[in-house]
């Protein structure tokens, strides 16, 4: 797909469907691995694709953690810890952290933010790891693309820094309040988090 296109400092977003009679996704995303902003998404057609699809996109475009747990009986390990961290300075996986302090998680201007009250933001745990990575919400589509098909409230603020500075620019400056604004219209259309 690269040798596709003429200009090789444009970034690849490739999707390639394909056996639409099982189902599997995977997403291997450059971005989130190597700081680059190519990737790639293998899908096989199922009930859920439209939730599939924007669960697998969001990896990619916006450099979001899957939320579910994958790890049953293991506790984020101190490597791990110390990738986050430099993933973070980067804008990447912003839905997830291995602190659980309200005062310093990605999410704290929102949980403290009563017009996100009705999301029932918090810090809760097994994200990914079935210990020590926490998450602001109990479900969202990157928790269960198979039933929930809504972005919680740390999700979308990671997606829209990520696609600003896509868009923008990286001299683009987030900004809280614009971000707050522009989710207007989400935040009042999404069903409670936590039911």
């Amino acid at each position: 797909a690269k040798n596709a296109i003429t200009d090789q400092s444009t970034p690849l977003r490739v999707v390639v469907l394909h056996n639409p009679n099982s189902f599997e996704t995977v997403t291997r995303s450059h971005a989130s691995a190597y700081g680059e902003t190519d990737f790639c998404i293998r899908m096989y057609q199922s009930s859920f694709f439209d939730n599939t699809l924007a669960h697998e996109l969001s990896h990619g475009l916006a450099h979001l953690y899957d939320e579910y747990q994958e790890w049953s009986d293991m506790v984020i390990p101190e490597e791990e810890k110390q990738k986050l961290d430099s993933y973070h300075a980067k804008d990447f996986y912003l839905n997830v952290d291995y602190r659980n302090d309200p005062s310093t998680v990605p999410w704290a201007d929102l949980m403290a933010d009563s017009r996100f009250a009705l999301e029932n933001i918090g810090i809760y745990d097994k994200a990914w790891y079935s210990g020590g990575l926490y998450k602001s919400s109990t479900n969202s589509i990157m928790n269960n693309s198979h039933e929930c098909k809504w972005f919680n409230a740390q999700s979308r603020k990671a997606i829209y820094i990520n696609l600003m500075k896509a868009s923008e620019g990286e001299d683009w400056q987030y900004n809280y309040e614009d971000f707050v604004k522009f989710d207007e219209i989400y935040r009042n259309n999404n069903p409670a988090p936590n039911n």
